[in-house]
């Protein structure tokens, strides 16, 4: 006999993905809108200037002084070296990341927190408002990878 529990995603409607990846585009698109025109004053040449050196082969503590952990610095000069250094591409990655943000959050408040798919919706939109404004998602910036992989972290070991 197995005794291993039931997926949870025999109870939930194909719809519902739907919703949770309108929802991650919704974000994504307003997130690339408004991405590197923080209300706050931010040195953007500091960001693009090591993650420059990066793509060019230096490395971070060596070759340069970097407070910042660097994780997102790799990852922006992965994406320049896949496409171009150009700042379009971080914020696509960006728009795409804070996308992918959103659609966990309904995956997580639909599976692991049991919210019904209206208040799975309302809950994320209004997390989603909440927190969006902040600087944290204006610029590919370290915070913004740490609580992407963090959430994503989260969410595997919860579903």
């Amino acid at each position: 006999m197995n005794h291993l529990p039931e997926s949870n995603t025999e109870h939930y409607s194909p719809i519902e993905h739907v919703y949770f990846a309108l929802a991650g585009l919704i974000t994504g698109v307003w997130v690339y809108s408004v991405s590197f025109h923080s209300p706050i004053v931010v040195d953007y040449g500091t960001l693009l200037e090591r993650v420059w050196r990066t793509y060019k082969g230096e490395m971070l503590g060596r070759d340069f002084d970097c407070a910042t952990t660097p994780l997102t610095y790799f990852i922006q000069a992965v994406i320049f070296k896949i496409f171009s250094p150009a700042v379009l591409y971080q914020k696509l990655y960006l728009a795409a990341e804070m996308g992918a943000m959103t659609w966990l959050a309904c995956l997580f408040a639909r599976r692991v927190l049991n919210f019904s798919l209206k208040t799975t919706l309302v809950w994320t939109a209004t997390l989603t408002a909440a927190w969006a404004p902040g600087l944290n998602q204006m610029i590919p910036w370290y915070d913004v990878d740490a609580i992407f992989f963090s959430f994503l972290t989260l969410c595997a070991l919860g579903m």
